[in-house]
Protein backbone atom coordinates (compact mmCIF):
# COMPACT_ATOMS: atom_id res chain seq x y z
CA UNK A 1 0.00 0.00 0.00
CA UNK A 2 1.29 3.23 -1.05
CA UNK A 3 0.16 7.12 -1.86
CA UNK A 4 1.24 9.15 -4.60
CA UNK A 5 0.37 12.78 -5.55
CA UNK A 6 0.48 14.99 -8.83
CA UNK A 7 -0.27 18.12 -10.42
CA UNK A 8 -1.47 20.11 -13.70
CA UNK A 9 -0.83 23.51 -14.77
CA UNK A 10 -2.74 26.21 -13.14
CA UNK A 11 -6.49 26.38 -14.26
CA UNK A 12 -7.05 22.86 -14.52
CA UNK A 13 -7.99 20.65 -11.94
CA UNK A 14 -7.27 16.86 -11.29
CA UNK A 15 -7.32 14.19 -8.75
CA UNK A 16 -4.31 15.10 -6.75
CA UNK A 17 -4.18 12.77 -4.31
CA UNK A 18 -4.85 8.82 -4.21
CA UNK A 19 -4.41 5.41 -2.25
CA UNK A 20 -3.45 2.37 -4.05
CA UNK A 21 -4.43 -0.61 -2.16
CA UNK A 22 -4.15 -3.06 -4.71
CA UNK A 23 -3.60 -3.67 -8.44
CA UNK A 24 -6.54 -1.33 -10.25
CA UNK A 25 -7.68 -0.27 -6.44
CA UNK A 26 -7.60 3.54 -6.36
CA UNK A 27 -8.65 5.55 -3.09
CA UNK A 28 -9.76 8.86 -4.06
CA UNK A 29 -8.66 11.30 -0.98
CA UNK A 30 -8.66 14.44 -3.21
CA UNK A 31 -11.60 16.86 -4.10
CA UNK A 32 -12.21 16.10 -7.50
CA UNK A 33 -12.11 13.53 -9.58
CA UNK A 34 -12.03 13.13 -13.64
CA UNK A 35 -15.03 12.10 -15.69
CA UNK A 36 -15.70 8.55 -15.86
CA UNK A 37 -12.73 7.60 -14.03
CA UNK A 38 -13.33 4.71 -11.82
CA UNK A 39 -12.15 4.97 -8.26
CA UNK A 40 -12.89 3.80 -4.39
CA UNK A 41 -13.74 5.80 -1.31
CA UNK A 42 -13.07 5.01 2.20
CA UNK A 43 -15.50 4.61 4.70
CA UNK A 44 -15.99 3.51 8.21
CA UNK A 45 -16.06 -0.05 9.05
CA UNK A 46 -19.97 0.34 10.18
CA UNK A 47 -21.19 0.87 6.87
CA UNK A 48 -22.96 -1.37 4.87
CA UNK A 49 -24.20 1.12 1.68
CA UNK A 50 -23.77 4.84 0.64
CA UNK A 51 -25.79 6.92 -1.63
CA UNK A 52 -24.17 8.40 -4.91
CA UNK A 53 -26.05 11.23 -6.22
CA UNK A 54 -25.43 12.96 -9.46
CA UNK A 55 -26.82 15.55 -11.56
CA UNK A 56 -28.79 12.83 -13.46
CA UNK A 57 -29.54 10.35 -10.99
CA UNK A 58 -28.72 8.32 -7.24
CA UNK A 59 -26.99 4.96 -6.65
CA UNK A 60 -27.16 2.88 -3.44
CA UNK A 61 -23.19 1.46 -3.65
CA UNK A 62 -22.04 -1.31 -1.56
CA UNK A 63 -19.21 -1.37 0.71
CA UNK A 64 -16.71 -4.41 0.93
CA UNK A 65 -13.38 -4.95 2.75
CA UNK A 66 -10.44 -4.81 0.52
CA UNK A 67 -7.29 -5.49 2.66
CA UNK A 68 -7.43 -3.63 5.86
CA UNK A 69 -9.97 -0.93 4.51
CA UNK A 70 -13.46 -0.89 3.90
CA UNK A 71 -13.89 0.95 0.44
CA UNK A 72 -17.09 1.88 -1.79
CA UNK A 73 -16.21 1.48 -5.60
CA UNK A 74 -17.75 4.27 -7.48
CA UNK A 75 -17.83 2.43 -11.43
CA UNK A 76 -17.53 4.93 -13.83
CA UNK A 77 -21.21 5.07 -15.07
CA UNK A 78 -21.49 7.21 -12.37
CA UNK A 79 -19.64 9.99 -12.18
CA UNK A 80 -19.27 10.28 -16.20
CA UNK A 81 -21.36 13.13 -16.01
CA UNK A 82 -19.25 17.07 -15.06
CA UNK A 83 -20.92 18.45 -12.04
CA UNK A 84 -21.22 17.55 -8.36
CA UNK A 85 -21.14 13.70 -7.21
CA UNK A 86 -22.69 13.94 -3.14
CA UNK A 87 -21.67 10.80 -1.20
CA UNK A 88 -23.86 9.96 1.93
CA UNK A 89 -23.11 8.03 4.64
CA UNK A 90 -26.26 7.02 6.11
CA UNK A 91 -24.74 7.83 9.66
CA UNK A 92 -23.48 10.40 11.62
CA UNK A 93 -20.45 11.50 9.17
CA UNK A 94 -21.39 14.55 7.04
CA UNK A 95 -21.90 14.15 3.42
CA UNK A 96 -18.72 14.05 0.72
CA UNK A 97 -18.68 16.43 -1.87
CA UNK A 98 -16.40 15.31 -4.69
CA UNK A 99 -16.28 17.57 -8.37
CA UNK A 100 -16.16 15.98 -11.11
CA UNK A 101 -13.97 17.64 -13.70
CA UNK A 102 -13.80 17.19 -17.85
CA UNK A 103 -11.33 14.77 -19.28
CA UNK A 104 -9.25 15.51 -21.93
CA UNK A 105 -11.04 16.12 -25.80
CA UNK A 106 -11.74 12.66 -27.67
CA UNK A 107 -12.36 12.38 -31.10
CA UNK A 108 -14.15 13.73 -32.95
CA UNK A 109 -13.65 17.40 -32.70
CA UNK A 110 -16.79 18.53 -33.69
CA UNK A 111 -16.07 21.93 -36.22
CA UNK A 112 -18.70 23.76 -37.81
CA UNK A 113 -18.60 26.59 -40.37
CA UNK A 114 -21.59 28.99 -41.65
CA UNK A 115 -22.17 30.51 -43.66
CA UNK A 116 -21.26 27.84 -46.07
CA UNK A 117 -20.36 30.23 -49.03
CA UNK A 118 -19.79 33.84 -48.55
CA UNK A 119 -18.58 36.92 -51.16
CA UNK A 120 -15.30 37.75 -52.05
CA UNK A 121 -15.69 41.29 -51.19
CA UNK A 122 -12.49 42.01 -49.48
CA UNK A 123 -13.78 41.47 -45.86
CA UNK A 124 -17.49 42.87 -46.18
CA UNK A 125 -19.06 39.31 -45.49
CA UNK A 126 -17.40 37.05 -42.93
CA UNK A 127 -18.17 33.28 -41.88
CA UNK A 128 -18.21 32.06 -38.18
CA UNK A 129 -15.80 28.71 -37.62
CA UNK A 130 -16.99 27.00 -34.56
CA UNK A 131 -15.28 24.20 -33.23
CA UNK A 132 -16.92 22.52 -29.51
CA UNK A 133 -14.15 20.05 -27.76
CA UNK A 134 -15.75 17.32 -25.33
CA UNK A 135 -14.28 14.32 -23.49
CA UNK A 136 -15.30 10.59 -24.52
CA UNK A 137 -18.61 11.48 -22.21
CA UNK A 138 -19.43 14.50 -23.93
CA UNK A 139 -18.54 16.59 -21.46
CA UNK A 140 -17.79 20.16 -22.58
CA UNK A 141 -13.69 20.80 -21.79
CA UNK A 142 -12.63 23.48 -19.84
CA UNK A 143 -12.95 27.08 -19.91
CA UNK A 144 -9.71 27.92 -21.97
CA UNK A 145 -8.94 24.38 -23.50
CA UNK A 146 -6.30 25.88 -26.59
CA UNK A 147 -7.70 24.75 -29.98
CA UNK A 148 -5.32 25.17 -33.56
CA UNK A 149 -6.93 26.59 -36.37
CA UNK A 150 -5.35 26.75 -39.44
CA UNK A 151 -6.74 27.63 -42.96
CA UNK A 152 -5.17 27.88 -46.61
CA UNK A 153 -7.12 31.15 -48.39
CA UNK A 154 -7.84 31.27 -52.04
CA UNK A 155 -5.27 33.58 -52.76
CA UNK A 156 -3.17 30.48 -51.68
CA UNK A 157 -1.87 32.10 -48.11
CA UNK A 158 -1.91 29.69 -45.18
CA UNK A 159 -3.17 31.34 -41.73
CA UNK A 160 -2.37 29.31 -37.89
CA UNK A 161 -3.99 30.92 -35.26
CA UNK A 162 -4.68 29.33 -31.40
CA UNK A 163 -8.55 29.72 -30.23
CA UNK A 164 -9.56 29.29 -26.76
CA UNK A 165 -12.62 28.03 -25.49
CA UNK A 166 -15.66 30.16 -23.77
CA UNK A 167 -18.25 28.29 -21.45
CA UNK A 168 -17.50 25.55 -24.09
CA UNK A 169 -17.42 26.69 -27.17
CA UNK A 170 -13.72 28.06 -29.26
CA UNK A 171 -14.93 30.60 -32.14
CA UNK A 172 -13.36 32.61 -34.85
CA UNK A 173 -14.52 35.17 -37.54
CA UNK A 174 -13.30 34.40 -41.01
CA UNK A 175 -13.71 37.61 -43.01
CA UNK A 176 -13.61 37.66 -46.94
CA UNK A 177 -10.92 37.96 -49.16
CA UNK A 178 -11.06 39.37 -52.95
CA UNK A 179 -10.34 35.94 -54.85
CA UNK A 180 -13.13 33.58 -55.32
CA UNK A 181 -12.20 30.04 -54.25
CA UNK A 182 -11.91 27.29 -51.34
CA UNK A 183 -10.81 28.01 -48.26
CA UNK A 184 -9.79 24.84 -46.58
CA UNK A 185 -10.22 24.48 -42.98
CA UNK A 186 -8.56 22.46 -40.08
CA UNK A 187 -8.89 22.22 -35.91
CA UNK A 188 -6.98 19.99 -33.46
CA UNK A 189 -6.82 20.18 -29.77
CA UNK A 190 -4.07 18.32 -27.65
CA UNK A 191 -3.53 16.21 -30.94
CA UNK A 192 -7.27 15.32 -31.51
CA UNK A 193 -8.60 16.47 -35.07
CA UNK A 194 -11.62 17.76 -36.45
CA UNK A 195 -12.77 16.85 -40.25
CA UNK A 196 -11.91 19.37 -42.58
CA UNK A 197 -14.09 21.95 -43.92
CA UNK A 198 -14.55 24.17 -46.71
CA UNK A 199 -15.28 27.83 -46.97
CA UNK A 200 -16.58 28.64 -50.36
CA UNK A 201 -15.77 32.41 -51.66
CA UNK A 202 -17.96 33.18 -54.61
CA UNK A 203 -17.82 36.48 -57.25
CA UNK A 204 -19.65 39.13 -56.25
CA UNK A 205 -21.81 41.48 -58.01
CA UNK A 206 -20.81 42.52 -61.37
CA UNK A 207 -19.89 44.97 -63.25
CA UNK A 208 -20.54 46.74 -66.59
CA UNK A 209 -19.70 44.85 -69.51
CA UNK A 210 -20.02 44.56 -73.41
CA UNK A 211 -21.63 43.26 -76.70
CA UNK A 212 -20.32 42.11 -79.96
CA UNK A 213 -21.98 40.12 -82.89
CA UNK A 214 -20.16 37.67 -84.49
CA UNK A 215 -21.30 35.22 -87.93
CA UNK A 216 -23.64 37.85 -88.47
CA UNK A 217 -25.88 37.82 -92.16
CA UNK A 218 -26.09 41.44 -92.65
CA UNK A 219 -30.02 40.65 -94.37
CA UNK A 220 -33.78 40.90 -92.60
CA UNK A 221 -34.73 37.32 -93.86
CA UNK A 222 -36.21 36.11 -90.45
CA UNK A 223 -34.07 32.74 -91.02
CA UNK A 224 -30.51 33.17 -90.34
CA UNK A 225 -29.03 33.37 -86.94
CA UNK A 226 -26.14 35.16 -85.41
CA UNK A 227 -24.68 35.01 -82.09
CA UNK A 228 -24.43 37.69 -79.66
CA UNK A 229 -21.61 36.96 -77.18
CA UNK A 230 -20.68 39.37 -74.00
CA UNK A 231 -16.86 40.43 -72.51
CA UNK A 232 -15.67 38.71 -70.01
CA UNK A 233 -18.22 39.76 -66.74
CA UNK A 234 -16.76 40.34 -63.63
CA UNK A 235 -16.86 41.54 -60.18
CA UNK A 236 -15.20 44.43 -59.07
CA UNK A 237 -12.43 42.55 -57.99
CA UNK A 238 -12.07 41.25 -61.61
CA UNK A 239 -13.37 37.38 -60.36
CA UNK A 240 -15.47 35.97 -63.11
CA UNK A 241 -18.98 35.44 -62.17
CA UNK A 242 -20.42 31.47 -61.67
CA UNK A 243 -21.35 29.71 -64.18
CA UNK A 244 -25.23 29.90 -64.70
CA UNK A 245 -25.67 33.69 -64.28
CA UNK A 246 -29.01 34.94 -65.81
CA UNK A 247 -28.11 37.72 -68.43
CA UNK A 248 -31.60 39.37 -69.71
CA UNK A 249 -31.18 40.63 -73.81
CA UNK A 250 -33.35 43.36 -74.57
CA UNK A 251 -33.90 43.53 -78.23
CA UNK A 252 -36.06 45.94 -80.56
CA UNK A 253 -36.06 44.82 -83.85
CA UNK A 254 -36.64 47.31 -86.82
CA UNK A 255 -40.66 47.37 -86.85
CA UNK A 256 -40.86 48.50 -83.34
CA UNK A 257 -40.93 45.39 -81.87
CA UNK A 258 -39.56 44.25 -78.13
CA UNK A 259 -38.46 40.98 -76.71
CA UNK A 260 -36.74 40.14 -73.91
CA UNK A 261 -34.20 36.82 -74.18
CA UNK A 262 -31.92 34.77 -71.65
CA UNK A 263 -28.64 32.99 -71.62
CA UNK A 264 -26.33 31.72 -69.09
CA UNK A 265 -22.87 32.34 -68.46
CA UNK A 266 -20.01 29.61 -69.24
CA UNK A 267 -16.64 30.39 -68.25
CA UNK A 268 -17.36 34.26 -67.59
CA UNK A 269 -19.40 34.78 -71.19
CA UNK A 270 -23.34 35.12 -72.17
CA UNK A 271 -23.64 33.48 -75.50
CA UNK A 272 -27.10 34.05 -77.39
CA UNK A 273 -28.80 32.99 -80.55
CA UNK A 274 -30.90 35.88 -82.54
CA UNK A 275 -32.45 35.20 -85.69
CA UNK A 276 -32.41 38.05 -88.41
CA UNK A 277 -35.18 40.34 -88.30
CA UNK A 278 -38.17 40.24 -90.66
CA UNK A 279 -37.70 44.07 -91.39
CA UNK A 280 -34.93 45.48 -92.90
CA UNK A 281 -33.48 48.19 -90.99
CA UNK A 282 -32.11 48.81 -87.41
CA UNK A 283 -31.70 45.90 -84.53
CA UNK A 284 -30.51 47.44 -81.04
CA UNK A 285 -29.48 44.87 -78.21
CA UNK A 286 -28.63 45.32 -74.43
CA UNK A 287 -28.13 43.32 -71.83
CA UNK A 288 -28.23 43.10 -67.96
CA UNK A 289 -27.64 41.38 -64.69
CA UNK A 290 -30.61 42.14 -62.46
CA UNK A 291 -30.04 45.78 -60.54
CA UNK A 292 -26.36 45.30 -60.57
CA UNK A 293 -25.06 45.63 -64.75
CA UNK A 294 -25.28 46.15 -67.84
CA UNK A 295 -23.91 46.43 -71.43
CA UNK A 296 -23.54 49.13 -74.05
CA UNK A 297 -26.24 49.49 -76.66
CA UNK A 298 -25.32 47.42 -79.91
CA UNK A 299 -26.89 48.28 -82.94
CA UNK A 300 -26.81 46.31 -86.16
CA UNK A 301 -28.15 47.45 -89.30
CA UNK A 302 -30.14 44.87 -91.76
CA UNK A 303 -31.05 45.22 -95.41
CA UNK A 304 -34.00 44.24 -97.54
CA UNK A 305 -33.68 40.12 -98.16
CA UNK A 306 -35.30 40.29 -101.52
CA UNK A 307 -34.16 41.89 -104.33
CA UNK A 308 -36.88 41.28 -107.06
CA UNK A 309 -40.21 39.38 -106.84
CA UNK A 310 -42.67 39.09 -110.03
CA UNK A 311 -46.77 39.11 -109.28
CA UNK A 312 -48.86 37.95 -112.20
CA UNK A 313 -52.77 36.78 -112.24
CA UNK A 314 -53.04 33.30 -113.88
CA UNK A 315 -55.64 30.41 -114.06
CA UNK A 316 -57.45 31.96 -111.45
CA UNK A 317 -54.38 31.89 -109.17
CA UNK A 318 -51.72 34.74 -108.49
CA UNK A 319 -48.47 33.80 -109.06
CA UNK A 320 -45.41 35.44 -107.09
CA UNK A 321 -42.37 34.68 -108.59
CA UNK A 322 -39.14 34.09 -109.20
CA UNK A 323 -38.52 35.49 -105.54
CA UNK A 324 -34.87 36.51 -105.88
CA UNK A 325 -32.83 36.99 -103.26
CA UNK A 326 -29.86 39.64 -103.00
CA UNK A 327 -27.18 37.42 -104.88
CA UNK A 328 -29.54 36.36 -107.70
CA UNK A 329 -30.77 33.79 -106.06
CA UNK A 330 -34.00 32.07 -105.79
CA UNK A 331 -35.56 32.87 -102.30
CA UNK A 332 -35.00 29.93 -99.94
CA UNK A 333 -37.79 27.35 -99.73
CA UNK A 334 -40.64 28.22 -96.73
CA UNK A 335 -39.46 32.32 -97.37
CA UNK A 336 -43.17 33.81 -95.91
CA UNK A 337 -45.07 36.00 -98.61
CA UNK A 338 -47.80 38.00 -97.27
CA UNK A 339 -50.91 38.49 -99.30
CA UNK A 340 -53.22 41.10 -98.60
CA UNK A 341 -56.44 42.02 -100.34
CA UNK A 342 -56.45 45.57 -100.41
CA UNK A 343 -60.71 45.30 -100.90
CA UNK A 344 -61.64 42.66 -98.91
CA UNK A 345 -59.34 43.39 -95.63
CA UNK A 346 -57.77 40.01 -95.48
CA UNK A 347 -54.72 38.60 -95.27
CA UNK A 348 -53.15 35.39 -95.40
CA UNK A 349 -49.68 34.34 -95.59
CA UNK A 350 -48.09 31.56 -98.09
CA UNK A 351 -44.27 29.86 -98.38
CA UNK A 352 -42.02 29.84 -101.35
CA UNK A 353 -41.08 26.51 -103.07
CA UNK A 354 -38.16 26.56 -105.66
CA UNK A 355 -38.70 29.98 -106.06
CA UNK A 356 -42.48 30.87 -106.30
CA UNK A 357 -45.28 31.19 -104.32
CA UNK A 358 -48.93 30.56 -105.25
CA UNK A 359 -52.08 31.94 -104.21
CA UNK A 360 -55.81 30.26 -105.36
CA UNK A 361 -58.54 32.90 -106.25
CA UNK A 362 -60.87 29.79 -106.79
CA UNK A 363 -62.93 30.66 -103.24
CA UNK A 364 -62.97 34.52 -104.29
CA UNK A 365 -66.64 35.99 -104.62
CA UNK A 366 -65.95 39.43 -106.91
CA UNK A 367 -63.79 39.83 -109.75
CA UNK A 368 -62.22 42.85 -108.24
CA UNK A 369 -58.88 42.18 -106.93
CA UNK A 370 -56.42 44.48 -105.80
CA UNK A 371 -53.52 42.39 -103.76
CA UNK A 372 -50.27 43.84 -101.47
CA UNK A 373 -47.53 41.46 -101.37
CA UNK A 374 -45.08 41.67 -99.38
CA UNK A 375 -42.04 39.38 -98.83
CA UNK A 376 -38.59 40.35 -97.66
CA UNK A 377 -39.25 43.80 -96.82
CA UNK A 378 -39.95 44.49 -99.99
CA UNK A 379 -43.86 45.21 -100.97
CA UNK A 380 -45.46 45.41 -104.72
CA UNK A 381 -49.24 45.87 -105.52
CA UNK A 382 -51.88 43.91 -108.69
CA UNK A 383 -54.59 45.03 -109.45
CA UNK A 384 -56.45 43.20 -111.63
CA UNK A 385 -60.55 42.23 -112.59
CA UNK A 386 -61.11 38.62 -113.03
CA UNK A 387 -62.97 37.39 -116.49
CA UNK A 388 -62.32 40.78 -118.64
Amino acid sequence: MFLFSCSKEKGQEIIESSEVVKEDVFVLTAESVEAGKEFYIEVSKDIKHVAAIASWGSFFLKAEKIGDKKLVKVPHEVNRQVGRLTIKFFNEEPDREIKVIPGKAAEPLEAYVGEKSIVADGGETWAMMTTIPQDEFFNLTDQGTKVDLNMIRPNGSRQNLVMKTKYGVAFHKISSQSKVGKTIISVNTGGVAGKEKELLEIAGPPVDFTLKAENIYPYADSRQYFQIVSSQIKDRYGNQVANGTLVEFHVTDADGSKRILNAYTISGEAILNINNPSHEGLMTVQASIGDYAKSNTASYSFGRHIKSMELRIEDKRLIIGPVMGRFGQYATDGTEVIIENVELGFTTTVAVKKGYARFSLESMETDNYTFKVTCGGLVKTIKNKVGE
